[in-house]
């Protein structure tokens, strides 16, 4: 008679060796967390490259606030002129750019989150995917028409028709603010399989144009009335546009 498999974690902790037995209905889920953790390590290191290159270069790069390549007040003065953007978006914009993000990100069974060095911002950002958000980052980071980004910047209230026709009210936080040389705005990142679901659970909070891509009505209804754009979700690296925009290439 053929005996039932055993699986047994080995590993190293300090000089002392470990092994764990593993029951066969865990196996699924300790081997994902292997992965992300190897993943997540790769990222690290990474991070930590780019973050000592950075360090490198401050006293080459460096300016009047320090490792920071934020706008100064002058300049902010003449972005707002030059941009045109009201009263309420620019108080919006002053908040965001002197706070802290208005939450910590975490890891799930399916992502992996961590931080980024940026050299532009002379912080830490956070991303909640290594697939998606930090793809971002890294577009962002070195996008010359990008002048600063935020991570988890702010909670915005959002109001639709629910799929039994109430009216319903949400607070949502997009996961970046982008100031661009005409414009600000807040951007979302998703994958193409998380808008379509969401598009069937919320059809009037997320939906597909044919003309504009993916886009979400009460984001674009919200950052217009401030002056600002509103990309919502992007899938996979395309930004879903509530600005009425063309998706990214």
């Amino acid at each position: 008679m053929r005996g039932n498999r055993s699986y047994v974690l080995y590993g190293k902790t300090g000089n002392k060796r470990f092994s764990l037995y593993i029951p066969v209905r865990l196996v699924p889920e300790v081997q994902t967390a292997i992965r992300n953790g190897k993943r997540l390590q790769e990222l690290i290191s990474a991070a930590g490259v780019t973050y000592v290159n950075g360090l490198k270069q401050q006293k080459v790069r460096r300016t009047h606030r320090g490792c920071r390549f934020m706008m100064t007040q002058e300049e902010l003065t003449v972005w707002y002129e030059q941009t045109g953007i009201s009263q309420a978006g620019r108080a919006l914009v002053d908040r965001i750019r002197s706070s802290q993000p208005v939450r910590k990100v975490g890891s799930g069974r399916s992502n992996v989150c961590g931080r980024y060095p940026s050299r532009k911002m002379g912080v830490t950002v956070q991303f909640e995917s290594h697939q998606v958000e930090l793809a971002a980052i890294y577009e962002m980071e070195y996008d010359p028409d990008v002048l600063e980004y935020y991570d988890q910047p702010t909670s915005l209230r959002f109001e639709y028709s629910s799929l039994l026709g109430r009216r319903v009210g949400a607070l949502h936080t997009p996961d970046f603010f982008l100031i661009r040389k005409t414009e600000a705005g807040f951007e979302e990142w998703k994958t193409e399989d998380d808008l379509v679901k969401l598009a069937r659970e919320k059809p009037n909070r997320y939906c597909f144009s044919v003309e504009n891509g993916w886009i979400c009505p009460p984001g674009i209804a919200h950052a217009t009335s401030l002056g600002l754009f509103l990309p919502c979700p992007l899938c996979a690296g395309h930004r879903l546009d509530v600005s009425a925009k063309h998706s990214l290439p």
